[in-house]
């Protein structure tokens, strides 16, 4: 779906903007990863459109009704104990 020039080329926009993951809005204990959101500032970035264009054609969603590109890094050891789906 991403070619690896657009991986790296996220990661590099990241990385100054990486912050606690929140769950639900608010920062736990439960996810101990890191999180950037490519929004708005980032729009204008050839590589961020692209990719946003991408993602509304699979989905079938126009670009203005889906979320900001988030990058969520995990280092080793760090978790997301969320809950799990079952039926």
């Amino acid at each position: 779906f991403l070619s690896p020039a657009e991986c790296e080329h996220l990661v590099r926009l990241s990385t100054p903007l990486f912050g606690r993951s929140p769950v639900r809005g608010s920062v736990t204990r439960v996810r101990t990863s890191t999180t950037a959101f490519l929004g708005a500032p980032h729009s204008s970035d050839q590589v961020v459109a692209r990719v946003r264009r991408r993602i509304a054609r699979f989905s079938g969603y126009r670009e203005g009704e889906i979320e900001p590109l988030q990058v969520v890094r995990y280092q080793q050891g760090q978790k997301y104990e969320g809950p799990h789906d079952f039926f």
